[in-house]
């Protein structure tokens, strides 16, 4: 990818998103581009609902931070601070007086903003990253609706559109997208945060679920099906990495089912490099997903079963994320309907059959080479610049 590098070194882009208090994609992105680009202008805002405060707005150029400037949020109703991030975005722009090669939003209000500010000519083109999408994003069925109409004018109006997933792009035709706007961007890992752990290194027993909690993620059938397991295994152990809303409930039921010697809750992680560190200790990835049409894995792609195929964990995963068929042709884990009794079946298999364990811990990791960072985003951005160059 050295060549497709080098060519990015002389664009200009502004890079646009909302996030949570996780690390993820769009944070990758940034790291990226501020090492890759000749100049970055990297707009942050926390979600309404998340507990960060303040938002941040930093310039990169040839790999150097030249400036960051922060402001707290104001506090207001949400839909009004999506408007006061819009508007930031557009007034920062317009102080830049100069135009750029490329502007990414993450998230259709910053595509959108995207496509104001190259209406004003500040910039070339706008790539659009769609991290994820359901059909039913607010319960408000008014406020649902101006989403995905605020979503339809991102998709047909920017010049690019980058996907998490396949299901995605087949999902934008009906919205009248052009097929050959569409990049697939999966999430993934960079290398050089993955230190190689051998298998004969690693916690035999130790299962390990990362991510964002809540009940969609299958904990609960997780604890359910580890009880099982514990009466044939005692020595087996679960560590969760992880905090959200599902959090203190998954304490007290932890408590309440007596495994609190089995199951080591960490919560929130906030150093991504240390809560990499805790996934490579572990043997086997859980990320049971429920068959749920609104659940964000089935057009999303989630990090953390990347980031368990770098370390070379077979993943146990349901059939609901697109991910899955890719572990299923490689033999790197174990893909089961969302049921206690497979999750249990699948469990032993891999606890117990060593040669089993081994076959898929290096399929797994093999798997993982197609996932580095460097290698998609370089693979994105040199696919983008066709676009640039029309």
């Amino acid at each position: 990818m050295a060549c497709q590098v080098s060519q990015l070194s002389q664009l200009s882009v502004i890079l646009a998103h909302h996030h949570t208090f996780a690390w993820g994609p769009s944070h990758a992105l940034g790291e990226f581009l501020s090492t890759n680009v000749r100049e970055l202008i990297f707009f942050e805002f926390p979600f309404a609902h998340r507990r960060l405060e303040r938002s941040s707005v930093r310039r990169f150029v040839a790999g150097r931070t030249l400036s960051t400037v922060s402001m707290k949020t104001p506090v207001m109703p949400e839909t009004l601070q999506y408007a006061w991030h819009f508007y930031k975005i557009v007034f920062a722009c317009l102080h830049l007086r100069r135009e750029y090669d490329l502007f990414v939003g993450v998230d259709c209000l910053n595509a959108v903003a995207g496509l104001i500010v190259k209406r004003l000519g500040l910039v070339r083109k706008v790539a659009f990253y769609v991290i994820d999408f359901v059909p039913q994003r607010f319960s408000n069925p008014i406020v649902n609706a101006v989403y995905h109409w605020i979503t339809r004018i991102a998709l047909r109006q920017a010049d690019v559109i980058w996907n998490m997933s396949k299901r995605m792009e087949v999902n934008w035709v009906k919205f009248g997208v052009a097929p050959e706007k569409n990049i697939l961007v999966p999430t993934g890992f960079f290398q050089h945060d993955v230190e190689e752990v051998g298998i004969s290194d690693r916690q035999r027993l130790l299962l390990v679920l990362a991510g964002s909690l809540n009940p969609l993620k299958g904990v609960g059938l997780v604890l359910e099906a580890l009880k099982d397991v514990l009466r044939l295994l005692p020595n087996v152990k679960l560590m969760v990495v992880g905090g959200g809303p599902y959090e203190k409930e998954l304490r007290n039921r932890v408590h309440e089912s007596g495994l609190s010697r089995h199951v080591n809750l960490l919560g929130y992680i906030p150093d991504h490099k240390k809560m990499l560190e805790l996934i490579a200790r572990g043997s086997i990835g859980l990320a049971m997903y429920q068959p749920d049409p609104n659940s964000l894995a089935w057009y999303g792609d989630p990090g953390r079963i990347k980031e368990y195929l770098a370390f070379g964990l077979p993943v146990i995963t349901t059939n609901v994320p697109e991910i899955s068929l890719a572990i299923h042709k490689a033999n790197a884990g174990i893909v089961i309907p969302y049921t206690k009794e497979q999750l249990v079946d699948a469990l032993l298999r891999l606890l117990t059959d060593e040669r089993m364990f081994v076959e898929m811990s290096k399929n797994a990791l093999a798997l993982s080479k197609n996932f580095e960072y460097n290698d998609r985003f370089a693979l994105a951005m040199h696919r983008t610049l066709r676009f640039l160059n029309t």
